[in-house]
């Protein structure tokens, strides 16, 4: 469950997740998405690139390659459909495509030459890869497989030490981790030890008394102690608390040790594959330091020529270092197996456990910039603190003998400080062959030797005499020479004791809290500042476009809410005297005052300019408050005047005994006028026709100045938006006037109209002669009235008419237009005898049956 809840949140899960939802957003929030008036994911295609750019970004960050390939594609698409967007005042420069095509080519020819530039130098780098360009289809040699399967074993093994470190608690705020995603592999120093096989690299690890807090590497560490030897097969890993140690085999840094020439290559491509893993996941600074070995059988032992090339191979190896990671580093020079020199456990061994943890070497200065000066500089400097050292270990070499009562003992510590000055002359060669300052080496800008320091992480049964001319070791060699043995060679050291002598103290007290002396890769340095510098760049662009940006918003919203505070003062004004004197003529211009009192040229308040944007749009708000004023002004300037006109229509009617004209007037009337109960009823279709009709068949628009100066502003009354309510009290006596005159009259007709007026809706279309028989009825057909062939017999009176609809669900429109009749005439419900008899009226009379009226017209 473990395992898949840290699959289920893993930095791989978390960006398909986000990419998934980046496309679902792009696809449907996109065209939403506008600058101005340019919406860029308006487009199906645009989406598409879009959606597919993201997903080529994942995959490219899935497998590890590079993210140029996705940057130079946005850039092209940029400069093809962006471009042209952009204007030196009124002149287009990308305007033309051949424009565009060019720059384009440009770009891609740069990115290609870059890339060839980036091929020529991996090839340079790595034979095997030139091998395989330049035969890809040659026979592979049997070196170059074996190549492959040790770099899928050190791949391995560097992939499961990053993988141990992103298990490191990393302490920096949970936002940060997004955008950091790899502190983890910088938050502990790097050290590299490096040294020829049989150095003892692994012992001066494993007993230099740091603790490996891992379970598995604790077992590891048991393991090598009891049972050593062996070895390092690749490089091995080790993980503390303040640090990581990577132990690589001797054989990195002695290609050809004792070994054929296909062991040789094949130990230098596993050295720089293992190199390449490096600077892969630690591009930065892939070592913090480099901790070089050599031991003292080999110093003493070696002659000159086989020391030579022990130290060329590892100043090769260094400057392979320098060259491939890119980084500048210290380097400290560790002398192992000081215990092999006679004299030195019996020197030694009354030291407490706190001072054998102590450091037992000299350091060197080490600065960032190059110094010109003698090329025996570091030859003087390194002579003169061996010197010093021999000389400590002369000035103690009496209290040593008197606190020793063994002779034998006694005897062997009195050679030692001899035994190490003699040790002085070989390691100078050594650390001279090895640091010379070089003027054809471009990446060693000066030495790099921080200090040379003497370890003995365990003790053997064997001595590396040092000082060769010491009568006894003429003796001896006279002897070994004439019995036919070999003078220089040493027996197998067996370990005879595991004490641990000037390291831990080396490591901790002075390695590791060096790791800030590492110059980090220049290329990744100037990669990582240009991005820092480009993203504050564009922070401060951002920045001032957004500064600017408001301040236009600023600028335009100040002048808008001024200009409408300036229209409010003056339509105020104009009430106030409206309200002085009441006139119908000014009505029509203070309404048009109020509802165009937040127009503004140029500006739709629903997609809005991106000036008037940047957090400071104010028209919502104004807009909202005028249609406001605008429906109160309505209320209090246009409906009154109305309703008088409705309630004189009434009266007229009644006094012309105009039955139609009184029940339609008595309708709108009621609908003015209706109670919380029944707004249920309100019908402002119903309100505007009456009103419009009654406008064009009468002169009550004359005090507004005619029909076109108040017709918008009915429309705009009686929208449906809202139930509109007469600003007067109801006239009861005029209403019930009205009903007692249209009871005088019967209710068939009214509520037959009624009902054809409900069945128009759905009833089938008009037949006309153009339908019945074609474009060129008009040239055959006339009729008499003078009406256009185009308008015929209402669909309610064909036959089709007639018997689906007016036949089959008269009952039904009856019903509603008879409950509808007594609502205005005042009745809770229509009595069922009057009903039933206006069901049995209809059909019978000729001016009311359809089938007759069909036939008539």
């Amino acid at each position: 469950m473990q395992k898949f809840l840290s699959l289920l949140f893993s930095r791989r899960a978390l960006a398909i997740v986000g990419v998934l939802v980046l496309a679902l957003l792009v696809w449907f929030v996109g065209p939403l998405v506008s600058f101005d008036t340019l919406r860029p994911l308006a487009s199906v295609g645009s989406r598409v690139v879009t959606i597919a750019l993201l997903l080529m970004l994942l995959v490219l960050w899935l497998v590890n390659w590079s993210m140029s390939i996705i940057g130079i594609s946005v850039l092209c698409l940029a400069i093809g459909f962006v471009t042209p967007l952009l204007a030196l005042g009124d002149v287009h420069p990308f305007a033309p495509l051949w424009v565009r095509l060019t720059l384009i080519g440009f770009i891609l020819l740069v990115y290609a030459l870059y890339g060839l530039y980036r091929l020529w130098r991996a090839l340079r780098m790595d034979e095997q890869l030139l091998r395989r360009f330049l035969h890809p289809r040659g026979e592979e040699v049997p070196v170059a497989g074996e190549i492959k399967a040790d770099l899928r074993t050190v791949n391995h093994i560097v992939t499961q030490a990053i993988r141990q470190l992103r298990q490191l608690r990393v302490d920096m705020p949970g936002w940060r981790k997004i955008f950091e995603g790899k502190r983890f592999l910088y938050e502990l120093p790097w050290f590299m030890v490096v040294g020829s096989p049989g150095d003892g690299k692994t012992t001066a690890l494993l007993n230099t008394g740091l603790q490996f807090p891992l379970a598995e590497q604790m077992e590891q560490t048991s393991r090598i102690l009891t049972v050593p030897g062996g070895g390092t097969l690749h490089c091995d890993w080790w993980f503390t608390n303040e640090a990581v140690l990577i132990d690589t085999a001797g054989r990195y840094a002695r290609h050809d040790d004792g070994g054929e020439a296909s062991a040789a290559q094949r130990n230098a491509g596993e050295w720089q594959g293992f190199l390449g893993l490096l600077r892969k996941h630690r591009p930065g600074a892939p070592l913090n330091g480099v901790i070089l070995t050599l031991n003292v059988a080999d110093l003493t032992a070696q002659s000159p020529a086989e020391r030579l090339a022990a130290c060329a191979a590892l100043r090769a190896r260094l400057a392979e270092l320098r060259e491939t990671l890119g980084i500048r580093f210290p380097v400290y020079l560790v002398v192992t197996k000081m215990d092999l020199l006679p004299g030195f456990s019996e020197y030694f061994r009354t030291l407490t456990s706190h001072l054998r943890a102590q450091i037992w070497g000299f350091t060197l200065p080490y600065s960032r910039r190059r110094k010109a000066g003698d090329p025996q500089a570091l030859h003087a400097a390194c002579a003169q603190e061996l010197a010093r050292l021999t000389l400590r270990l002369d000035q103690g070499l009496d209290t040593r003998l008197q606190e020793e009562y063994d002779l034998k003992s006694r005897q062997r510590l009195y050679t030692f400080p001899r035994e190490f000055a003699a040790l002085g002359e070989p390691l100078l060669e050594a650390i001279e062959q090895i640091f010379l300052d070089s003027k054809f080496d471009a990446t060693q800008l000066n030495n790099t030797l921080r200090g040379v320091f003497f370890t003995s992480a365990a003790q053997a049964q064997a001595d590396a005499v040092a000082d060769q001319l010491s009568i006894w070791q003429r003796f001896v060699r006279a002897i070994k020479t004439a019995r036919g043995e070999s003078s220089t060679s040493l027996p197998h050291a067996l370990p005879d004791g595991n004490r641990s002598y000037f390291l831990h103290d080396l490591l901790t007290q002075f390695i590791f809290r060096e790791a800030h002396l590492v110059e980090p890769n220049l290329q990744w340095a100037w990669r990582y500042r240009l991005l820092r510098l480009g993203g504050h760049l564009l922070v401060l662009v951002l920045a001032f476009l957004l500064w600017q940006g408001m301040q236009t918003s600023q600028q335009t919203n100040g002048d808008y809410l001024n200009e409408i505070s300036a229209r409010a003062t003056r339509l105020d004004g104009d009430v106030k005297a409206y309200t002085g004197k009441p006139a119908m003529a000014p009505v029509p211009a203070l309404l048009d005052s109020a509802r165009e009192l937040s127009a503004w040229p140029e500006l739709d308040p629903d997609a809005p300019p991106l000036t008037w944007r940047y957090g400071l749009y104010s028209v919502p708000p104004v807009t909202d408050s005028v249609a406001s004023l605008y429906n109160r002004l309505l209320d209090q300037l246009l409906l009154p005047p109305l309703v008088k006109r409705m309630e004189y229509v009434l009266a007229d009617a009644i006094a012309r005994q105009d039955s139609k004209a009184a029940y339609d007037a008595l309708r709108i009337y009621l609908l003015l006028n209706l109670d919380k109960d029944h707004e249920d009823k309100y019908n402002a279709a119903e309100i505007q026709s009456w009103v419009i009709n009654d406008l064009g068949n009468s002169d009550s628009v004359a005090g507004f100045g005619g029909r076109a100066a108040v017709l918008t502003h009915i429309e705009a009354l009686f929208d449906g938006s809202r139930v509109v309510h007469s600003p007067y009290e109801k006239n009861e006596a005029l209403i019930r006037q009205a009903r007692a005159f249209l009871d005088g009259h019967t209710s068939t007709e009214r509520i037959y109209a009624r009902a054809l007026a409900a069945m128009e809706s759905e009833a089938p279309q008009e037949f006309t002669l153009v339908r019945a028989v074609g474009a060129d009825a008009g040239t055959v057909f006339v009729r008499s009235n003078g009406a256009p062939l185009d308008r015929g017999v209402p669909g309610i009176f064909t036959r089709e008419g007639y018997r689906e609809l007016f036949d089959k669900r008269l009952p039904e429109f009856v019903a509603a237009a008879t409950a509808n009749d007594g609502w205005v005439m005042g009745r809770e419900s229509t009595p069922k005898k009057l009903t039933d008899s206006l069901r049995s009226q209809i059909p019978g009379r000729s001016s009311l049956s359809p089938a007759k009226s069909a036939v008539c017209t």
